[in-house]
């Protein structure tokens, strides 16, 4: 799903994804490609279940305190084909695997990328974060709302410089 704002001479994208975790590394990287393709929007923001953790992260087994790498390389595929985005990001675990009352793993899957280039990011203050625990119980899905903001650059105040002291 994905929705375009034009204003004036600005572009903005919005793409949400669900990347399936039943596809095999293949089709995963051809999706990876067709996305990357796609992008033509200089300001495009990807939010998704993207059902995979990053090379430099893993999933939390619970019962043992272990962490488990991705182990299909599907995460260096991302890194590879998707490397222009930048990740605004929020730190805890989005998603709860096992059953019912059973927790055997937390994973951080649902992330937010932009094409955005990252000195501008920075002005804009990204923030992430989750609504509620990965742990706790609910009816409705594994995972829990993630919530991603930016603030408008030209709206905040100039720091203000204290006056210097009339003795010096």
């Amino acid at each position: 799903v994905g929705l375009r704002i034009s204003y004036d001479e600005v572009q903005l994208e919005f793409i949400s994804v669900h990347v399936n975790p039943a596809w095999t590394r293949a089709a995963t990287l051809n999706f990876w490609k067709t996305l990357r393709r796609h992008m033509v929007v200089p300001a495009t923001f990807l939010l998704s279940d993207w059902n995979f953790v990053h090379s430099d992260e893993c999933r939390l087994r619970v019962d043992t305190g272990a962490c488990s790498p991705q182990g299909d390389h599907i995460d260096d595929d991302f890194e590879d084909t998707l490397s222009v985005l930048t990740e605004i990001f929020q730190p805890d675990f989005t998603r709860k695997g096992g059953a019912g009352n059973l927790t055997k793993s937390l994973s951080r899957l649902d992330r937010c990328y932009t094409s955005l280039p990252p000195i501008l990011l920075h002005e804009m203050r990204p923030a992430g974060a989750t609504w509620g625990s990965a742990i706790q119980k609910s009816d409705l899905s594994d995972h829990v709302p993630v919530l991603f903001s930016l603030e408008p650059v030209g709206l905040r105040d100039a720091p203000s410089i204290p006056a210097l002291p009339r003795w010096l």
